[in-house]
């Protein structure tokens, strides 16, 4: 059964001259409802009502940016401090993570469902009563970077073995096939820096092996050794940031190699 939520949304906007204002209506949506629709209705509202927005072409196409309201949280200046062009992360079909990174959230959509799901496993925080819209212009390219993720994975996560002759017949050609694979997926989600997984897995102090094996599309052997990379250590049935001298240097290097292996466009 179809839960109905009340949901006050914030519009801030800003003309032509640069004069700010705020609209606020209220939407009561279903769970299987578009936030991304629903906002653009609020917007559409505004403009009606006489609101001296910037532009009047409010539609499907139109670049949003959409956030919840929390304690770090209260307008798009706040929201783009704390969360760039937007909320960051949705979930696939399989339960993967999508990370929405750069402009990505700008044309994303969710359903109001799922946002509250987000908030519950702790992926985003913030009140999904209470969401604040911006409506940004003048966008330039997004971020052109390729990285390297072999390099990254061979140095940061150690899935290498030990003796040359393994490593150059068995281990290297059967690690580069599982890197690739890997990272295909996460492409996929939008997952392009080893910044943007630190960044998810920062967003919980606690992580059971399962879920991240889930989320990341990864088995276990990978999933370990990611979080032993990021200065996880296992505590009782979960992982843990810790701050021993071992979890310390592996996230020394883990934040060095993501600076290390970016490769400028050819």
């Amino acid at each position: 059964m179809s839960t109905t939520n009340l949901v006050k949304f914030t519009f801030e906007y800003y003309s032509e001259n640069y004069a700010t204002g705020t609209y606020t209506a209220e939407r009561y949506l279903k769970d299987s409802d578009s936030i991304r629709q629903a906002a653009i209705s609020v917007m559409r509202e505004a403009v009606e009502s006489g609101a001296d927005v910037w532009t009047q072409d409010i539609d499907n196409d139109r670049s949003i940016a959409l956030y919840l309201a929390s304690k770090d949280i209260s307008d798009t200046k706040t929201g783009y401090k704390y969360s760039g062009f937007g909320i960051g992360y949705d979930l696939d079909d399989s339960g993967g993570i999508i990370i929405l990174d750069g402009y990505a959230p700008l044309r994303h959509d969710w359903t109001y469902l799922r946002i509250k799901e987000l908030v519950e496993l702790g992926y985003i925080k913030g009140n999904p009563a209470r969401i604040v819209i911006g409506l940004p212009e003048g966008l330039g390219a997004g971020p052109q970077d390729i990285f390297d993720w072999l390099g990254f994975f061979a140095d940061t996560l150690q899935v290498v073995g030990s003796t040359v002759l393994v490593k150059k017949y068995i281990i290297i050609p059967l690690r580069d096939r599982n890197i690739r694979k890997i990272t295909r997926k996460w492409t996929k989600n939008g997952i392009k820096y080893p910044s943007q997984l630190r960044e998810f897995i920062d967003t919980k102090a606690d992580w059971e092996l399962n879920e991240v094996k889930k989320r990341l599309k990864i088995d276990d052997g990978y999933a370990i050794k990611l979080l032993t990379a990021l200065g996880l250590e296992p505590q009782k049935n979960s992982w843990r940031l810790s701050h021993s001298k071992q979890s310390i240097k592996y996230r020394k290097k883990w934040l060095r190699n993501e600076k290390r292996y970016m490769k400028e466009n050819s």
